[in-house]
């Protein structure tokens, strides 16, 4: 049995806390010990599961060079108090980690990091520093992981962040209620909003569908006002759902748990296609593994062994037809929820092993 570890999390940006949770239940249930240095955003996102760590404590990112040393030396400093063996930086990107990498070269703590675009390890001149302490990367997909140089694949490894403080089960679908979630608000840079705008102009919108945008949307921005304005003109305002503030995390779990299927909308003319599958995933993936809820994807991606065992697959011509397809036969939704929840890419013992392995080496 590895000796007993304790990890320090840290996170001081706003983004990637849907990361955490699964790292924190990995570590306890591996009988490690783990605590967390949170952005205030984090803090609040996470306050579910404060109580399974030794120490939890917030602090404001001071992006100067001073306040940068100040808080380099104060997690040093935390880290011996607290008898932390090894640092997880949950967003090893940036300048803040790049000035802790430099100024901790000789620091005898074991730091890692997750990056959640590999567009990082090539042209970042900023990670070539933060590479000098960190040696060993998680990224959070093997797809992604694929796509590095095999040189560097030694200095990488992968776990998925599926598993999430909410209660989920495979209880039947709502069968009077069809419920498409695109998670994330609208915008047009991550979604062919333009294209799906069109699709539907052409195909009528069945009554009990409800499409969620899970996300914060800015209602001055030109797409949602080009989507608002589809949405009233076809008097589609009771199946639309937007939001202008960020969801409460306890919230957005309960939209995700209730869809029956999750909708990326991630088509081969969106502006950042390449940035999909060849640098970074979409959070929506996880979410989908992790909640059990069937994937919609473009049949571009069809050669991929994670989505054939999640998702269903769809030309942008056939997206409405094969969504009435599905909807009119439940059984697929229950096949394919079952698929992902009984296939071991997406069990919690491989996901904690592949991430234990790290953490005890």
């Amino acid at each position: 049995m590895s000796a007993i570890k304790h990890v320090l999390i840290i996170e001081l940006a706003n983004s990637h806390d849907e990361c955490i949770y699964s790292q924190v239940l990995f570590l306890i249930k591996g009988n490690h010990k783990v605590s967390m240095l949170l952005s205030s955003h984090a803090f609040e996102n996470t306050k579910s599961f404060h109580h399974l760590c030794q120490h939890v404590e917030k602090r404001e990112l001071e992006n100067t060079f001073s306040g940068h040393q100040k808080q380099i030396k104060e997690i040093k400093s935390l880290s011996k108090s607290w008898g932390v063996d090894t640092l997880v930086f949950n967003t090893a990107q940036g300048s803040f980690v790049r000035d802790f990498c430099i100024f901790s070269l000789f620091f005898s703590k074991k730091v890692l990091g997750i990056l959640h675009s590999i567009k990082k390890l090539d042209s970042s001149f900023t990670q070539k520093f933060i590479s000098l302490k960190i040696r060993n990367y998680f990224l959070l997909s093997d797809i992604l992981r694929s796509k590095i140089a095999k040189d560097k694949q030694k200095h990488v490894d992968v776990f998925y962040p599926l598993f999430f403080d909410y209660s989920k089960s495979l209880e039947p679908f709502d069968q009077d209620t069809f419920n498409i979630v695109l998670s994330g608000g609208v915008e047009s840079r991550r979604k062919d909003l333009d294209g799906f705008i069109e699709l539907f102009k052409k195909n009528e919108v069945p009554s009990h569908w409800n499409i969620i945008f899970a996300g914060k949307s800015d209602p001055k921005s030109e797409i949602f006002l080009k989507l608002d304005h589809f949405v009233k003109e076809h008097d589609l305002s009771e199946q639309f759902s937007f939001y202008h503030d960020f969801i409460p995390t306890e919230t957005f779990f309960e939209i995700i748990s209730t869809a029956h299927v999750i909708l990326p909308l991630i088509h081969p003319n969106t502006p950042s296609h390449d940035e999909y599958m060849k640098r970074q995933i979409s959070g929506a993936f996880n979410l989908a593994y992790g909640f059990r809820v069937p994937l919609m994807i473009h049949e571009k991606f069809s050669n991929y062994e994670e989505f054939i065992i999640s998702a269903f697959f769809y030309s942008l011509e056939t997206l409405v037809d094969k969504l009435k397809e599905i909807d009119g036969n439940r059984s697929l939704l229950t096949e394919k929820r079952k698929s992902i929840e009984t296939h071991e890419m997406f069990s919690f013992e491989k996901q904690q092993k592949n991430y234990l392995n790290v953490i005890e080496s």
